[in-house]
């Protein structure tokens, strides 16, 4: 029998032990006890099974209930219980079954393994720098702005960022592929992260580079070499423009997707109003460090470029989010270190000023030939992340964690 589901998250092997055991306390055929099983679980989440179980006709992105058979039955991602939407409603022992399963069970491990580098602290630690050098298809893409997911345009491409010698980086990049907008199947991915505490795991990886210092002494031993990166600082240049893509992945809702999916990427992005004090701090100590050598897409101002990003991502929707980024602070040990090298608009900490730095000091340099594209992108993007600041557009509900209610 099915135990309440009113106090506990349905499980797959739950769900797969009940199927097994109405298939033959019941002398079930597999699809028929598919079949009950939903049923059954419906009625317990208070949901008519019969009114679950629709004819696919229509363009909704649709979950087969049994691939192996010829049949028609499925059901719409609109009307999956939402206590089910994280499972795989397929039988356990057909192929498709299968396959579904080693998926979400790979997307875990992936988790955990970033979750791994995490210390009880809070601290990171990434293995040694993979051999041979790391090679991605991270492209510098213009940010348009004609379109709401503008502020991925380039998600396509970054959520490809892998390699076969390196499972961080292959990690990363599998989240930002499976949770994506554009992914018809991201909904039960989006549930699994949201159960999991993976999004404090990405937090602490954006300290990856640059850790928190007390004094001006200290702050330069934890930038990027200002000659030539080492190999150590250009792997972790990797990894956080990695994290930096994968959280775009996560946070940016897109208008074609499913309302649950939506609804949970708001979720998330609440749970991300913490670290935007954070994000904020490492926007302006890596735009500090944009003189330094790079190569290509580890160069401090690709990531730069992918943080203003990530910050457009985070805060819009979420009025919470605004609020603290423009609230953010910056020590003022390190404002004294930037001072030498930049033109700091005002004495102010806040996050507005943090871009109002970047604006002014990279305007000055527009004309560089070699540089004047990235520069451009960089202005485009920073100049997007304030329309985005001073726009309204978090209808949710005062109760909602970084709803309207979050910004008071």
């Amino acid at each position: 029998s099915i135990q309440s589901t009113k106090t506990m998250t349905i499980s797959q092997d739950l769900f797969d032990e009940t199927i097994l055991e109405n298939e033959e306390c019941f002398d079930l055929p597999p699809l028929e006890a598919l079949r009950e099983t939903i049923d059954q679980f419906c009625q317990q989440l208070g949901h008519s099974p019969r009114q679950q179980q629709v004819v696919n006709g229509g363009d909704l992105p649709t979950t087969t209930i049994d691939d192996d058979e010829n049949d028609d039955v499925v059901m719409t991602l609109q009307s999956i219980p939402g206590d089910m939407a994280h499972l795989t409603l397929t039988h356990p022992s057909t192929p498709h079954g299968q396959l579904e399963r080693e998926n979400r069970m790979n997307f875990r491990n992936w988790l955990s393994l970033l979750d791994d580098c995490v210390g009880v602290d809070g601290v990171v630690t990434l293995p040694s720098p993979p051999s041979p050098t790391l090679t991605t298809s991270l492209a510098a893409d213009t940010v348009g702005a004609d379109s709401e997911d503008v502020t991925i345009a380039n998600n396509n491409t970054t959520a490809q960022m892998t390699a076969s010698n390196d499972k961080i980086a292959e990690a990363l990049a599998q989240l930002a592929t499976k949770l994506q907008s554009n992914n018809h199947d991201a909904l039960p991915y989006l549930i699994i992260f949201q159960q999991s505490s993976s999004i404090y795991t990405l937090m602490s990886f954006l300290t990856t580079i640059i850790q928190p210092t007390d004094n001006e002494n200290t702050t330069k031993e934890h930038t990027i070499n200002e000659n030539a990166p080492t190999k150590e600082e250009v792997y972790k240049l990797q990894i956080l423009r990695q994290t930096a893509n994968t959280l775009i992945s996560i946070l940016t809702s897109s208008s074609k997707e499913n309302v649950k999916c939506t609804s949970l990427r708001g979720e998330i992005r609440d749970l991300f109003i913490v670290g935007l004090n954070r994000l904020v701090g490492l926007l302006f100590r890596l735009f500090v460090t944009t003189t330094s050598a790079g190569d290509g897409a580890v160069s401090p101002k690709n990531v730069v470029l992918d943080l203003l990003k990530l910050s457009i991502s985070a805060v819009r929707g979420c009025e919470g989010g605004k609020v603290a980024f423009v609230q953010s602070t910056i020590d003022d040990s390190f404002v004294k270190v930037a001072a030498k090298t930049l033109t700091l608009c005002n004495t102010k900490r806040g996050g507005v000023q943090v871009l109002f730095t970047i604006l002014s000091n990279t305007a000055l340099k527009v004309g560089w030939e070699d540089e004047s594209a990235m520069n451009m992108m960089i202005i485009e993007a920073t100049c997007q992340l304030l329309t985005t600041l001073c726009r309204y557009d978090d209808f949710r509900t005062p109760s909602t964690a970084g709803g309207a209610g979050g910004a008071a």
